[in-house]
């Protein structure tokens, strides 16, 4: 279930629906360079996979960058927040 459509999270960032199941979502991110995404948190598990760009994640106050092939497992209920480093492109699974 791919769709055009891209849903802005916040300014700077989009994303677009790539897949749905009953128990998981995975969606590609467009995020531009010095975006930020505010720390939060949510019940659903996630892992990021880099395909292009930088971030620079806060995972439970502990600071990884992240660059293209790199991926980041984030359990469900952990706060975290990224910084674009570099305008980058994301694929996020939830579970």
């Amino acid at each position: 279930m791919s769709t055009d459509i891209w849903i802005p999270i916040v300014d700077g960032i989009v994303r677009q629906t790539l897949a749905v199941t009953e128990h998981m979502m995975q969606i590609i991110v467009r995020l531009d360079e010095n975006a930020i995404l505010p720390a939060h948190q949510h019940p659903e598990e996630q892992i990021t996979h880099m395909i292009s760009g930088r971030l620079r994640f806060t995972l439970n106050g502990e600071i990884l960058e992240l660059g293209p092939g790199d991926s980041l497992a984030i359990p469900g209920g952990v706060q975290h927040a990224a910084l674009v480093l570099e305008e980058a492109v994301a694929i996020d699974t939830f579970s």
